[in-house]
């Protein structure tokens, strides 16, 4: 005979007092940007033009702006930034979902990855002018997109 009695008020209680799952994951930004890292920061060919070599300069540039890349995408999914200061997610900041930075901010991402592909033998000087202005469209197109 199946046992057709209700749980305990208990059980009721707990379930219902569980919270909510949060509706944006830090992880989804932390795998992305790991992604980045991996196929365009780490992964080197000794076969290609812009990739046999990379001096400090480069390397230096292109870190900058992966990091500056995920500390605005964890703002804007969060509300606080990468150091967890959340006066701005109190203060009723707006976030947005991984895929709404995906969607919006296509071109930028593919700046981001296609960075590799700056010649090492580019002078230093415009090495430090090219990434700078890569961390300005960061922060220019971040901020564009929270006040949509």
């Amino acid at each position: 005979m199946p046992c057709t009695a209700s749980p305990p008020a208990t059980l009721i209680t707990l379930s219902n007092s569980l919270p909510a799952p949060p509706t944006v994951s830090p992880l989804q930004v932390v795998l992305e940007v790991a992604k980045i890292i991996r196929e365009d920061y780490l992964q080197q060919n000794a076969f290609s033009e812009h990739d046999y070599n990379c001096p400090l300069p480069k390397s230096i540039g292109m870190l900058r702006v992966i990091v500056q890349l995920y500390r605005r995408c964890l703002k804007a999914v969060t509300g606080s930034d990468a150091t967890g200061a959340t006066a701005a997610a109190a203060a009723g900041a707006k976030t947005v979902t991984w895929n709404v930075i995906k969607a919006t901010q296509v071109k930028l991402i593919a700046r981001v990855t296609d960075m590799k592909f700056l010649d090492p033998r580019t002078p230093e000087g415009d090495m430090r002018k090219y990434f700078g202005g890569l961390l300005e469209d960061i922060n220019a197109s971040f901020d564009a997109l929270m006040d949509m």
